[in-house]
């Protein structure tokens, strides 16, 4: 059952709904961080709503660092595995082994090991911005929940997307 409609200020548009079981269902992509709730809502479905709009930001600084694209995630997977599995062999395997940084390599003009130990480096380097960014996300919530008004709460949804926009 539907609590409330989310509607954009500027557009008149129904961006979300707020649902009774306290999820937010998007009805269209075109919602973000900065979107006003709406003035009747109450505490609790201020909260959500407010938490959901954290996760979005969270989503879109995640994107800073990982292209999008449909196919994305699971391409860097595949090359984050194969480069762990490349360097535990010491380097040593055919294109029909790992295919990606093989390919990469040759697309590059690097050599496997290379392209290898880049991939681990950017690896590490999205575990460590994803890592923090999960925490302020989570942060952000428990603050949220934690807040006994709308103005509290408000303030704990701003100070979420501040910290979670100091990622890069």
């Amino acid at each position: 059952m539907k609590l409330y409609n989310v509607i954009n200020a500027n557009t008149g548009n129904k961006v979300a709904e707020v649902m009774a079981d306290g999820n937010l269902f998007f009805v269209s992509p075109q919602f973000y961080a900065e979107e006003a709730a709406p003035e009747d809502m109450d505490l609790d479905a201020l909260k959500v709503f407010y938490k959901q709009q954290v996760d979005l930001f969270a989503s879109e600084v995640r994107q800073r660092f990982i292209p999008r694209g449909a196919g994305v995630d699971l391409t860097y997977r595949y090359k984050a595995i194969e480069a762990r599995d490349f360097k535990a062999a010491g380097y040593t395997g055919t294109e029909d082994d790992y295919p990606f940084i093989f390919k990469q390599a040759t697309a590059t003009g690097k050599t496997p090991q290379e392209v290898c130990d880049h991939i681990l480096l950017r690896v590490q380097q999205l575990r460590t911005v994803g890592s923090s960014v999960e925490a302020q996300r989570e942060k952000g919530h428990v603050r949220i929940d934690a807040a006994l008004d709308a103005a509290e709460a408000l303030a704990e949804k701003e100070a979420a997307i501040t910290a979670l926009n100091q990622n890069g």
